[in-house]
């Protein structure tokens, strides 16, 4: 039976069983939104396609001005939502979200992606049934609209190698969550995923990509891959997280070089191609970054 758009109530489980006898856990999903209502709309029509008997689905919504409570409320009246009266980030939003549900694993989805494996749940509920010290997993991330897969290098992040399982769908055991605590929502956004999984690796939990299912994302469709709030947050993110995590050592040899090598590349574009507003972002992001840390220092 396929799931509905929602709460999903226990029923009948691919071999007829009923789904009490399976003992299948529940799967709370949470999707935090920013506008851009049609990618919600085609995320949540996406989920109706998946086969798991108990999917509960929460809407973290940080002050949307196109009307995507509204509408969701319209269209999807099964679909529990969230409203925030202000902007308060991405990793504010999935805590709330995680707040706010019961299931001992929970799928943390961007808005821009499109479920295309019916059996996508079922596949990472086995990953984490499978293996207890298995904290996070996710898909393969595919291409919106081509469905090609995209470069593993694309999770790659400066200093600290891959980034494990993908933050834009990942599934997490909310035991983890709970020993090492939610995200830290001083990132608002970006790198808030690399920081919890630092926190998870150090109890001795691992995170890793499963090779067994996919999912389309389109990459920065909410905030813009290359908008002023990309480049504040990226470049903000990576000093806090770097000073947390990263040894000193090598933040001050090959991540520094690479970052500023990085940033003067940057830079130059962005001066090239007149982008003045990327360009203020940019070295905004880097300046609050290290006012940030010059605080965290003093105390």
């Amino acid at each position: 039976m396929r799931a509905d758009t929602g709460s999903v109530p226990r029923s009948d489980y691919r071999s007829g069983r009923a789904a009490e006898d399976l003992h299948l856990p529940r799967v709370s999903v949470v999707i935090p939104t920013f506008n851009k209502y049609e990618y919600t709309r085609r995320c949540l029509e996406s989920l109706r396609e998946l086969v798991y008997p108990d999917i509960e689905i929460i809407v973290v919504d940080n002050a949307s001005i196109d009307g995507t409570p509204d509408k969701i409320g319209v269209e999807f009246p099964s679909v529990r939502v969230l409203r925030n009266p202000t902007n308060q980030g991405y990793a504010a939003a999935c805590n709330a979200g995680i707040h706010a549900t019961a299931g001992p694993y929970i799928l943390l989805l961007n808005n821009d992606t499109r479920v295309l494996d019916p059996f996508m749940i079922q596949t990472l509920v086995d990953e984490m049934e499978g293996d207890p010290q298995l904290a996070a997993t996710g898909p393969i991330l595919v291409d919106y609209d081509t469905l090609q897969a995209g470069d593993s290098r694309r999770f790659v992040r400066p200093g600290h190698g891959f980034a494990e399982a993908p933050g834009s769908c990942l599934f997490v055991r909310r035991s983890a969550l709970e020993r090492v605590g939610l995200f830290d929502e001083s990132f608002f956004a970006y790198y808030e995923d690399l920081d919890l999984f630092a926190r998870l690796r150090k109890v001795g939990y691992r995170m890793r990509q499963s090779r067994r299912t996919k999912i389309a994302h389109a990459g920065g469709a909410t905030a813009g891959q290359n908008s002023p709030f990309a480049f504040y947050y990226q470049n903000r993110g990576f000093l806090v997280f770097a000073r947390r995590h990263i040894p000193f050592g090598e933040l001050m040899g090959r991540v520094l070089l690479e970052r500023i090598w990085l940033a003067v590349w940057s830079m130059k574009q962005l001066a090239k191609n007149r982008e003045r507003g990327q360009l203020s972002a940019w070295a905004s992001g880097y300046w609050d970054g290290l006012i940030w840390l010059l605080r965290e220092d003093a105390h």
